[in-house]
């Protein structure tokens, strides 16, 4: 087998000499090490710039979201209390109208206009609460007790008597029915 050696020339030496007398004076360029530590932070500060500001990006859709949805209820609740508005001006109307008719004052004429009166209330949603006599418990969300009786022979707060009939429009009410309940 051969054994290799390694020669040694001047040559060699001489390098090797120039070599070990750059390491020995080499002085690392710390700017460089310097300048790749600042990169590196504003890449940081970069990075965390550009999450605050997707988060700020998301914040202003979900609230732009929410006022859009907030402005179309506004619109339709706009155009309902409108209706609401006018409605509850023409009840004491509809109520002089039923009064006659009950008494028997009204005469055939009258008689057609309340009843197309009637009919487009209906129409446009309106409608009546007119609870059943000694079969309908009260109801707070629909109607108002203004005043109680004592009967022993009914049961325990069911409606006795409707003194005004209530109205809802689209589940919004416009009048609650004033009645008269029974308490034991």
């Amino acid at each position: 087998m051969k054994k290799y050696k390694l020669r040694s020339n001047r040559k060699n030496k001489s390098a090797m000499e120039e070599n070990n007398s750059l390491l020995e004076n080499y002085q690392p360029d710390y700017s460089l090490i310097d300048a790749l530590n600042e990169c590196e932070e504003a890449l940081e500060v970069a990075k965390n710039e550009s999450k605050d500001n997707y988060d700020k990006y998301l914040r202003a859709v979900a609230d732009y979201q929410n006022y859009k949805r907030n402005a179309d209820k506004q619109i339709t609740n706009a155009g309902t209390n409108a209706q609401i508005s006018i409605i509850k001006k023409l009840l004491p109307i509809i109520d002089d109208f039923s009064r006659a008719a009950n008494a028997g004052d009204l005469s055939t004429g009258g008689m057609l206009i309340y009843d197309k009166f009637k009919n487009y209330l209906k129409d446009i949603g309106v409608v009546e609460i007119n609870p059943s006599l000694t079969v309908d418990k009260f109801n707070d969300n629909e109607q108002e007790a203004v005043g109680v009786i004592l009967n022993g022979e009914l049961e325990d707060n069911v409606v006795v008597l409707v003194q005004e009939i209530g109205y809802k429009l689209h589940n919004n009410i416009i009048r609650y029915a004033k009645v008269i309940v029974n308490k034991l």
